[in-house]
């Protein structure tokens, strides 16, 4: 799916202002239109915070769904299921948002793991408490020291 990062400050994206979105040639596109963009169930809105020369401070993603590379990312952490003794692999998991996101749960690595569908489904039930969740895995690089 092609991407077209378009940049629009917070208070036109709201409406409260109505400047202009831009795209990465700098040319404008009318708020009006990045707010319909932006309803779209297939827009990934990250937010930005900028520091006043532009240097980025936070990042945060906006939407249910993580992109591919906040899922590669979880997979390479957790490995498989995080339930403690399952070893379902990870290409058999769901991404489960610790906290619910329509609770407030960030779509973030924070808030995210990957549990198989039973354990996501005994999670989503209130079947599945945190304390059967094992941590994620330590991926430590080891050095050797010479006396």
């Amino acid at each position: 799916m092609p991407r077209s990062p378009i940049s629009i400050s917070a208070t036109d994206l709201l409406g409260y202002t109505n400047g202009p979105g831009l795209t990465l040639d700098g040319e404008p596109v009318g708020a009006a239109w990045v707010r319909e963009l932006a309803a779209s169930e297939h827009a990934v809105l990250r937010r930005l915070v900028l520091d006043p020369i532009g240097h980025v401070l936070d990042t945060q993603i906006l939407k249910y769904r993580p992109p591919e590379s906040l899922r590669q990312a979880l997979h390479w952490r957790d490995g498989t299921c995080r339930v403690a003794g399952c070893r379902a692999p990870v290409h058999e998991t769901d991404l489960d948002h610790a906290k619910a996101y329509d609770s407030g749960g960030q779509t973030s690595g924070n808030n995210l793991r990957c549990l198989c569908r039973k354990h996501h489904n005994m999670k989503s039930h209130g079947h599945l408490h945190d304390r059967h969740l094992d941590a994620p895995l330590q991926h430590v690089e080891r050095y050797r020291t010479t006396p």
